[in-house]
């Protein structure tokens, strides 16, 4: 992503009044949130190399995490 990594644009969405659920994949096996032992709330570290059944439940568990919109 040019410009910003995901974990940046993950710490400046709620400061932009936006509430996203979040899946980081990062593109290298050390993340900085992972080394500052530090996601974002709500946020889940998806670690590569996975499977396509791991990535869908992660995507399940984090959307039956999330308040219903009305």
């Amino acid at each position: 992503m040019p410009g910003m990594s995901g974990g940046e644009l993950v710490e400046r969405l709620p400061h932009a009044g936006h509430d996203p659920a979040v899946l980081l994949v990062p593109g290298y096996t050390e993340d900085a949130f992972v080394r500052r032992g530090a996601l974002p709330p709500g946020a889940r570290f998806m670690p590569k190399p996975f499977t396509a059944n791991a990535l869908a439940e992660n995507v399940r568990q984090i959307l039956a995490e999330r308040p219903r919109a009305r």
